[in-house]
């Protein structure tokens, strides 16, 4: 079922202007979230808690699905996106050694999002399975890669060491998979934005088109 609302605000559009327009309102929302966890959760919130991540492979994915490629609307935004982050960092917490570590950590999640776009109209449940097993691995991947950066920076560099470093990472990796939590309603969102109208063209028999005008 369409949402009347929604269709309002495009109804001016073709189907395709339309679906890509409503992509684009996705990955907006999802910029503002972005900013959100970098000027509240991060200071405020639980640490490891975090929109970022699901926001990255929801929107990355979606708009993958809608363009087929990764075309310049999911390249503009992934550019964005990371750059809000960097922006948001330096101004919050000054320039960091972590952040050659972090940066690349959010670009990498940004990668794995954008490897395979989900079936957009296929039923909720599929797409939050999908959504969030993306998102999942890109969090392993983000805290394996910065927990090598940490050991990089600040521990003696023995295998011992390394591996020790990965061993504490486990709490935090932990609570940093509980950010799965926001996966399911960014992708209503995103279900919700992606119901269009479609023209479809239905076949009439000849004859019941006659009977239809001798009728009138």
């Amino acid at each position: 079922m369409d949402n009347p609302s929604i269709d309002k605000m495009f109804s001016s559009t073709t189907p395709e202007k339309a679906l890509s327009d409503r992509v684009k309102v996705l990955s907006a929302v999802c910029l503002a979230l972005i900013v959100f966890n970098k000027l509240v959760l991060s200071k405020f919130g639980i640490p490891n808690l975090e929109l970022i991540i699901p926001a990255l492979a929801v929107a990355g994915g979606f708009s993958l699905a809608i363009t087929g490629h990764r075309g310049p609307s999911v390249l503009c935004y992934g550019a964005a996106a990371i750059s809000a982050i960097g922006l948001l960092d330096i101004l919050g917490w000054g320039l960091q050694p972590i952040y050659a570590f972090t940066w690349p950590g959010f670009l990498m999640a940004w990668f794995l999002a954008t490897r395979k776009g989900f079936p957009i109209f296929e039923r909720f449940g599929h797409l939050v399975r999908r959504a969030t097993i993306t998102a999942a691995l890109a969090i392993l991947a983000f805290d394996a890669w910065t927990a090598l950066g940490a050991w990089v920076l600040w521990y003696p560099k023995t295998l011992s060491w390394l591996a020790m470093t990965y061993l504490l990472q486990i709490p935090f990796t932990l609570y940093h998979l509980a950010s799965l939590f926001f996966v399911p309603p960014l992708v209503g969102l995103g279900k919700a934005l992606v119901r269009i109208k479609v023209p479809i063209a239905v076949a009439v028999r000849a004859a019941m088109r006659t009977q239809t005008s001798q009728g009138m």
